[in-house]
Parts: C-alpha cells; structure tokens; sequence
C-alpha cells in the first residue's frame, strides 16, 4: 500500500506537465473517440498495452475496488446522518470522509495515467480520472454550501446530488480499470 505525499492538489493530473501528457496521450479528439469504442467493443484486449500496463492495472483495479467500497460506506454514512437531521458538523465530518475516500480514487487514476506505457491506457484512464476529479470538486464545493446554508433544503439537495454523481463517476472509474484488467 502506496502513501501519497503529504501536500496533493485536489486533481493531481490537473498540472503543466501532466495536461500536456495527456494533451499528447488524447491526441485529437478523433483518437479519444476511438479509444473509448475500442474499450466499449472488446474491454481488457488493447493490443498496445504492455505486460507491465496490465499488471499496473491489476494492481491498482484491485486498490480501487478496496477505496470504492470504503467510498459508498462512507456515502451511506453521511447520507444516514442527513436522515436523522444531524448539526452541520457531524455532516461535514462525514463529508470529509467521503472526500478523502474519493480522493484516493482520484490519485489512483493520476498515478495510473501517468506511469502507464501505452497511450491508449494512459486516455482512458486519464479521462475517466479527470470526469472523477471533476466531479470530486463540484462535490466539495456542494458540501462547503450545504454546511455554511444549513439546515436550507435546497444547499442538502445540492450535495446530496453532487455526492450521488460522484459515486456513479467512482463506480465508472472502477468498471474502466476492472475491464481493462486482463
């Protein structure tokens, strides 16, 4: 088990040099495209990925399923103290831990993009962990409003919603390294 370093940007690929990496991975809009439809077609079968991509995708497809289910335990323990009608704290504190559970994710897809060989890999991982970046944000950003406007109903609904994208984008996430798993 690998420890990210102490001060991470909330969306690590976010950086100079890795949009640029990943600028060069995509290619022209055409080849994202592609990539995506060959996956769709025939998942964990990319004739361009390495022994040593497949192995970096078992690895980190095993990681992320462990980070997925702490993730949605979190998710139902934040969404069971809204039920009860708890203080913005005990809500923030659960939000927390669905942020950070989240952002484990988000590193996984960085660390992947960055360290895979075939291009293809490093688009479709890339891609998938930059919608799960994104989505992360708009997360934290629901939860800052919900608890600086509590107890108003629709600032709730917003994280509410913010928080159910994001576990659909971490269950994508998840899919994606499962079926690119040999």
């Amino acid at each position: 088990s690998s420890r990210p370093p102490s001060r991470l940007s909330l969306c690590p690929s976010q950086g100079k040099d890795a949009a640029a990496g990943q600028q060069e991975a995509l290619g022209a809009g055409e080849v994202k495209e592609t990539t995506v439809h060959r996956q769709e077609k025939d998942p964990g079968h990319d004739s361009h990925a390495t022994p040593t991509d497949r192995r970096l995708v078992a690895f980190y497809a095993q990681q992320c399923t462990g980070h997925l289910s702490t993730l949605l335990g979190a998710i139902d323990a934040l969404f069971s103290c809204l039920r009860s009608s708890q203080p913005p704290r005990a809500i923030v504190s659960h939000a927390r831990h669905v942020i950070v559970s989240a952002h484990k994710l988000v590193f996984i897809g960085d660390a992947l993009s960055r360290q895979a060989q075939a291009a293809g890999v490093r688009a479709q991982v890339g891609h998938s962990g930059a919608l799960l970046c994104q989505a992360l944000k708009r997360t934290v950003h629901a939860t800052k409003g919900a608890a600086l406007r509590y107890p108003e109903r629709p600032a709730i609904q917003e994280m509410v919603d913010k928080v159910t994208e994001l576990s659909q984008h971490a269950l994508r996430f998840t899919k994606l390294l499962g079926d690119l798993t040999p």
